[in-house]
């Protein structure tokens, strides 16, 4: 009987060892399984584009003393232009909120360009769970082409139109509200963002203007939108 007693003993306390070695195991290997050390995000976006400076006119004086010139007829909302912009967005934010993100858009008030930012932010979290304030800045690229007409005739031999090709170099600025849906995995995050242009570049041998300007702070441009995204 005692023997029995005794061999009962030993097989519960074997078994409560192997339970608590299987608990301390799982519990290690949750330990060491750590959150990744930064999130990835895409988006895609549209948004309101009110330009206060839009392209209105472009200008070349070519060598020859021809004038070649490109008139757009903007969609005009008193002193300034409106219109509309389509986007798409790529950012890796760290634990601490410090995000790279790159972004490029479509705009058009009137004369479409294309736009490639790359800049840096932070994710700043909102007492509404899962939800973020961010704070970002920019480089910024504004870049447009076309055909510019002959203004005029001329006695020798001339192109009736020459290409072009301007880019407009400045920096932005952006505020975002992030809420999740979709369980966490998705979020809409409507934003505000406004870019300054101070100088440009082009193709053309010849002088060029932007708006009767050759220089300064020529183009400026306020987005009011709403991103639609998802983490992986």
């Amino acid at each position: 009987m005692k023997k029995s007693i005794l061999l009962l003993s030993l097989v519960l306390m074997l078994s409560n060892t192997s339970e608590l070695y299987s608990q301390e195991q799982t519990h290690k290997k949750r330990v060491l399984k750590k959150a990744p050390k930064f999130t990835q995000r895409w988006g895609f976006s549209t948004a309101w584009l009110i330009q206060n400076a839009p392209f209105r006119e472009f200008t070349s004086y070519q060598l020859d003393q021809l004038i070649y010139a490109q008139g757009i007829n903007t969609w005009d909302m008193g002193d300034s232009a409106t219109g509309f912009a389509f986007g798409f967005s790529y950012d890796l934010t760290a634990k601490n909120g410090v995000m790279f993100r790159m972004q490029g858009f479509i705009e058009s008030t009137g004369w479409i360009s294309g736009v490639f930012d790359i800049g840096t932010g932070i994710r700043i979290p909102m007492s509404l769970r899962n939800s973020f304030f961010s704070i970002e800045v920019y480089f910024s690229i504004n870049q447009t082409g076309g055909t510019l007409t002959r203004i005029g005739t001329s006695l020798s031999p001339t192109k009736d139109e020459i290409p072009f090709y301007m880019g407009l170099f400045g920096f932005k600025s952006r505020m975002a509200f992030e809420f999740p849906i979709a369980k966490g995995k998705y979020f809409i995050t409507p934003y505000v963002s406004y870019a300054v242009y101070p100088w440009f570049k082009t193709t053309t041998k010849a002088d060029f203007f932007l708006n009767g300007f050759e220089r300064g702070s020529l183009i400026d441009a306020i987005q009011i939108g709403i991103e639609f995204g998802s983490k992986f």
